[in-house]
Formats: structure tokens, C-alpha cells, sequence
């Protein structure tokens, strides 16, 4: 059997870990909940831990983040924090220039994965790892995980009365990991930042700059916990991937 591991090295791996989760509505950030007896970044973590082609893990925790040391993973010296910013683009800014301190290449590959998806798939990664990295096309400059909308979309006005229904036939749903070369990444994010639009994921930013990211399918058990009731999805998802 054909191995699925790509034959690539991504330098950098960015998991922003600074928010607060303001949709969650809990005075404990989401990142810490615990599942299944670990918090949620410590999930995610162990989850890119797994992926051999991942050299370095950068982690964004917010300035008044008293509890990131005292897990054990913290230890780990595949893994640096930075200091977060107030926004996701700004903590993935300040990873950038951590990186671009480190002595980062311009060719370098950056991935970028929410925290809050500790689901993802290690299968799932390689193989956007391989159809991006791996690519003989010159016009692939990036890619991330995603998955088509399977459901009618309806878009409505502020009343929430439907309005029209749109063609859901080129629609889908962004997914992290997201990867792209450190240089158009690193200028995508400081253009976005200068022009005071914060994009709520990567590829948005890389976007602005004219470079198309290529969608890789992903499988629809790596949710992003945003909501109190996503909990118990993620606690079945993850009993269900441990048998």
C-alpha cells in the first residue's frame, strides 16, 4: 500500500490560541475546555504533533494566559508561544514575524490551523499536504481544507426573511488547516492588517493579493468548536475516531 505521508517538509505550523471565544459564552476560553479529560488545545496540538512533515509549531496565547504552562505539552520543544493579538489576524501576524525572525525563506511552507478543531484528520492533512506542496502546477500557490455545502442556502435581510436562494453548486465551507508559501502568506496578512480588514481566515487574505488557494475535500468531523452544544459532537467524534 502506497504510503499517504508527503514527501515534503512544512517549516512552520501556526495555531492561534490567543481568542476568547465570545460566541461560546464562558469565562473559561474555549481553547481550555476539557474533553475526554484534555482541553482542546492540547487535542489539536497532539493532533499536528502527529504529522512527521511539521518541523515547528508556533502557538499565539493571549498576554494575561496564565494556563499554558502548567499543561505538559507546553514542554514540548517542537513548540514556541508568541504573544496574540485581540484578533485572529493579528496573532497570526505576530507568528509571522516570530517566523520571519527565526530566518524564514521566502519558499518556506506555512500551515495554519484553528485550535478549536481538535477533529481534524492526520489522513486528511497529509493529503492536503501532498496536492499542494507536492504539486507540479506553478500556479498553486496555497490550498486548504473544506467541504461542499450539501444543504439549500437561503440569504435573507436583517428581519430574517428570505430574500432568494442561492446556487449552492460552487459553494463550500473553509476548513484549517490552510497552507501557503511564507512569502505571499506574510504579505497577504500585512496588507489585510494596514488595510484594516480582519479576515477571519487565511485564505480570505491571500486572496486579496489575486492568488486563488486551491480547496482540498476534507471529511465533515473536523468541526470547529464555537458554540457550548458543539461539545458533545466533538466528544462523540473523537470516541468514535480513538475505537
Amino acid at each position: 500500500m502506497l504510503s499517504n505521508k508527503p514527501n515534503v517538509a512544512v517549516n512552520w505550523a501556526i495555531l492561534p490560541a490567543a481568542g476568547q471565544g465570545k460566541r461560546f459564552k464562558s469565562h473559561l476560553p474555549k481553547q481550555y475546555v476539557k474533553i475526554l479529560g484534555k482541553s482542546v488545545i492540547e487535542l489539536t496540538i497532539e493532533r499536528m504533533l502527529q504529522i512527521d512533515s511539521i518541523r515547528s509549531i508556533v502557538v499565539p496565547i493571549a498576554r494575561s494566559d496564565k494556563r499554558w504552562q502548567s499543561l505538559p505539552i507546553a514542554k514540548n520543544p517542537k513548540i514556541t508561544t508568541v504573544t496574540g493579538g485581540k484578533e485572529r489576524c493579528y496573532s497570526v501576524m505576530h507568528a509571522l514575524d516570530y517566523i520571519k525572525l527565526q530566518g524564514a525563506s521566502d519558499h518556506d511552507w506555512v500551515l495554519v490551523h484553528d485550535v478549536s478543531r481538535p477533529c481534524v484528520s492526520v489522513e486528511r492533512v497529509n493529503t492536503l499536504l501532498k496536492t499542494v506542496c507536492q504539486s507540479k502546477r506553478s500556479n498553486i500557490f496555497g490550498g486548504l481544507l473544506g467541504v461542499p455545502i450539501r444543504d439549500t442556502v437561503k440569504r435573507v435581510n436583517a428581519l430574517q426573511v428570505i430574500k432568494e436562494t442561492v446556487d449552492r453548486s460552487e459553494l463550500w465551507l473553509a476548513h484549517t488547516p490552510q497552507i501557503f508559501r511564507f512569502h505571499i502568506l506574510y504579505e497577504a496578512m500585512q496588507k489585510a492588517i494596514l488595510e484594516n480588514v480582519l479576515v477571519t481566515d487565511e485564505a480570505a487574505a491571500v486572496e486579496r493579493l489575486g492568488y486563488y488557494p486551491t480547496m482540498v475535500k476534507d471529511n465533515e468531523e473536523n468541526i470547529k468548536l464555537t458554540y457550548p452544544e458543539d461539545i458533545s459532537i466533538i466528544t462523540e467524534c473523537l470516541t468514535r475516531q480513538q475505537t
